[in-house]
């Protein structure tokens, strides 16, 4: 039961836990926005919550109505360092796809599922009894002496294996920042993605060594200790929820075509005599500039001559097909390539469509702005104005009538 005295601790698990989780829904099944990178950071999210989400539990008698769940999901907890690891060398190395060897991380998390199968496998009357076991010993969390390995050594894995990954990604931050010195690439919006990118892998270090503190000491019910490990995984979650709402270009990942021996902001800053040696160490994950090239024709190409992308709704899935291109290839060229997201990038070739409209259309002063919106591509009149306002500092009279 949940004592007068943790109370704030509850509170605190719930809320951090639920943001979280919103959060890396959003980002998950977000239609225009579909790199890997922010699936990948997305997981790691949906991970953290999860463990806060799980420990809010235990000070409620959820378990003891529902046993069958207890772990169900504890895997996750072996994919928080993976998926934050890749995370941040796919930004940095602006890769779009994983290798077939990064699945082999995921090994660990496969295993802890197999470990698992002896409780599963229990009746309920026993999951039950481990459950009042646990309530009257929180230690019994932290040992784990309900699978197949020895009591203590699955989590002391686990959390070893994500302090791991969290030294594995500073230190591929700290050769980012040097390399790009080295070679005069100072651009002030990938310094602000690398600034979020550590201070994301410094909050996991701190929980990572707390836990690996709490677990060799098996302290888990001096509940004072265990606050502090999860108040750093909340605010892991809060900080991560309020950067992403707060500066969303983050999620663009960086702009320029940095894997290049002699890197360039953009295609067009490339000359035939820029040395591309880097460019085959990551070709299997990332665009090689020629390969940027060949699609920004394409798209050049596409834009001049179909209209499709001026239907409502229209998303990065049906480009990406009219592309004969994967998505996830497509959203990294255009962050990369514009610093836009699909969305600005789309609305900008509908701006030209109005232009161009306003330009060669005689009767163009006579139409309302409810059909130019709509002519171009927005579905209501509100976000039409919005765009206009933002991208003109005119009203949609002033700017369609030409004041």
């Amino acid at each position: 039961m949940i004592t007068h005295a943790l109370i704030g601790s509850f509170v605190f698990m719930i809320f951090t836990g639920i943001v979280g989780l919103a959060v890396s829904l959003i980002l998950f099944i977000s239609h225009n926005e579909k790199s890997l990178g922010n699936r990948l950071l997305s997981l790691s999210i949906f991970s953290i919550s999860y463990i806060l989400l799980i420990n809010a539990s235990f000070l409620t008698n959820f378990y003891e109505y529902f046993p069958e769940t207890y772990r169900i999901l504890s895997f996750l907890t072996f994919c928080i360092g993976p998926f934050s690891y890749l995370y941040v060398r796919t930004v940095l190395r602006q890769e779009y796809r994983l290798a077939k060897s990064d699945y082999l991380f995921f090994l660990p998390a496969l295993l802890a599922m197999i470990n698992r199968i002896p409780y599963h496998l229990l009746s309920r009357e026993e999951q039950l009894e481990i459950i009042h076991q646990i309530n009257l010993n929180l230690k019994l969390v932290v040992l784990e002496s309900d699978g197949l390995l020895p009591p203590g050594y699955l989590a002391i894995f686990r959390i070893l294996l994500t302090l791991g990954f969290v030294v594995a990604q500073l230190r591929l931050i700290r050769q980012w920042k040097k390399k790009m010195w080295k070679k005069g690439m100072y651009i002030i919006e990938n310094n602000k993605i690398v600034n979020w990118l550590e201070i994301y892998s410094i909050l996991l270090m701190v929980s990572s060594s707390l836990l690996v503190v709490q677990t060799s000491l098996q302290v888990g019910s001096e509940y004072h200790f265990e606050e502090l490990i999860i108040f750093t995984m909340g605010i892991t979650n809060l900080v991560a929820s309020i950067t992403l709402f707060a500066q969303p270009k983050i999620l663009y990942g960086l702009v320029g075509w940095l894997q290049e021996e002699k890197p360039v902001i953009s295609i067009k800053d490339f000359t035939p005599e820029t040395n591309t040696k880097e460019v085959a160490i990551a070709v299997r994950q990332s665009m090689s500039i020629e390969e940027g090239k060949s699609l920004k024709i394409k798209l050049e190409d596409y834009f001049q001559n179909n209209q499709q992308f001026l239907s409502t709704g229209f998303t990065i899935n049906e480009l990406a097909r009219e592309l004969k291109i994967p998505v996830y290839q497509l959203s990294s060229f255009i962050n990369q390539e514009y610093q836009k997201s699909f969305v600005q990038y789309i609305n900008d070739q509908r701006f030209q469509q109005v232009l161009l409209m306003k330009e060669a259309d005689p009767d163009f002063k006579n139409y309302t702005i409810d059909y130019i919106g709509k002519k171009i591509g927005f579905n209501s009149r509100t976000s039409f104005v919005e765009f206009i306002k933002k991208r003109t500092g005119k009203t949609p009279s002033e700017f369609l009538r030409g004041a």
